[in-house]
């Protein structure tokens, strides 16, 4: 009878676990990490479209809030979807998790907005006290968001996912290598939840960040397959791999495998050829005659760089985007790699701006002595040609 009854006890103080744990059996988290240019955001709008049942998509950057936008008006004739809602990170946090339970910690309504500019300031009033999300002004810390849905997922027994299960079948989550912190342990209680959950990103292009938490610091950017590690190891979610790129040609791909060494090279399956396809370096005194050809896209690592009066993107700024043909103005640690094979300590911002092309990359140099595979070569223009050099992965100078 003892024994029956520490049961009975048991499971009435799991009954939210064991009840979760029976309708996920019905439901399938996956991770998917992709390569640059793989098609990651057609793929989340079409397998969006094509679930009939209330989709959320989540996706950190306003520009990639675009990029989704304008995907799925591409893939239905230029309408939305009504069954599919897009929201930014924090949006999400706040209006899907915060706001419905605000009550919990805060007064009714009582949050403001957001506030970005304390992401940096001190924080050590304690977790239970609403001044460690709140300012006088009511305004919400940004850093906190997550940590504070958390907060109140727990004193609420479970009330915001709950709300999430009763609204959304599917959630996709993109860009997931910006997440840190306490969005880490969200995401575990949504993967523990009945939806269904698809995490999409790509670990080299980890330039953002959500906030700078030191909580799972070492699971965060670069390393968030840590993370997953051992919920893939538990069947708590599937790994898919989508390492081949649509955009890039197999030369380009190359050039950032290189920048980007890792155990997960990119390869290209695109096979267009526009006759100028590849990495080239061309010298400043034919920056003009190459624009005037080519109309490639001005990329630099940020405003200090100078572009010779032209404008650019930076190379953070353009994620998400891709370009036909793109033309960087290197700093010096781009230079320095070119010209000897110095690793570049922290690469993902380069990373990210050799994939946004999609035939050419041209790099503009003061001067060069090949030294690493790069060979001379003429690059044709309009009326004739200008001397420069190619990268050619398969041969050493």
């Amino acid at each position: 009878i003892i024994k029956l009854l520490g049961q009975v006890v048991f499971l009435m103080q799991n009954k939210k676990s064991t009840i979760h744990n029976i309708s996920k059996m019905s439901s399938m988290n996956i991770v998917r990490k992709c390569a640059a240019g793989s098609g990651k955001t057609y793929e989340i709008c079409r397998e969006s479209s094509e679930n009939q049942q209330k989709v959320l998509i989540v996706t950190y950057t306003t520009r990639g809030i675009e990029t989704i936008k304008s995907e799925l008006q591409s893939q239905n004739k230029g309408v939305i979807p009504s069954h599919i809602t897009i929201l930014s990170w924090y949006e999400f946090i706040l209006r899907e998790l915060i706001k419905p339970y605000q009550t919990c910690l805060f007064g009714i309504n009582q949050i403001k907005g957001l506030r970005f500019d304390l992401i940096h300031k001190s924080n050590f009033i304690p977790k239970k006290d609403k001044k460690h999300y709140l300012q006088k002004s009511d305004d919400f810390r940004a850093e906190t968001a997550a940590e504070l849905a958390c907060f109140i997922n727990n004193e609420t027994d479970g009330k915001p996912i709950e709300r999430l299960e009763r609204i959304y079948r599917y959630i996709y989550i993109d860009e997931v290598q910006d997440l840190a912190g306490y969005d880490l342990d969200l995401i575990l209680l949504l993967l523990q939840s009945s939806i269904n959950v698809t995490l999409v990103g790509d670990e080299k292009q980890a330039s953002f960040t959500t906030n700078p938490r030191t909580k799972n610091k070492q699971m965060a950017g670069k390393n968030i397959w840590k993370f997953f590690d051992p919920h893939i190891k538990s069947g708590l979610v599937i790994e898919e791999k989508s390492l081949k790129s649509r955009r890039c040609n197999s030369t380009i791909c190359s050039f950032a495998n290189s920048i980007y060494p890792s155990e997960t090279p990119i390869t290209s399956i695109m096979t267009l050829n526009t006759g100028h396809d590849g990495v080239y370096i061309i010298y400043k005194d034919d920056l003009e005659k190459y624009i005037d050809c080519y109309h490639p896209t001005i990329l630099r690592y940020n405003t200090k760089t100078d572009c010779n009066g032209y404008p650019g993107y930076n190379f953070g700024e353009c994620k998400g985007m891709t370009f036909g043909r793109i033309l960087i103005f290197p700093n010096k640690m781009l230079i320095k790699y070119i010209v000897d094979g110095t690793p570049i300590d922290h690469p993902e911002k380069y990373y990210i701006a050799i994939t946004r092309a999609k035939h050419s990359v041209a790099i503009v140099m003061d001067s060069f002595t090949p030294s690493f595979q790069y060979l001379s070569c003429e690059i044709s223009i309009e009326n004739g040609s200008i001397n420069g050099y190619s990268y050619c992965p398969d041969n050493r100078i």
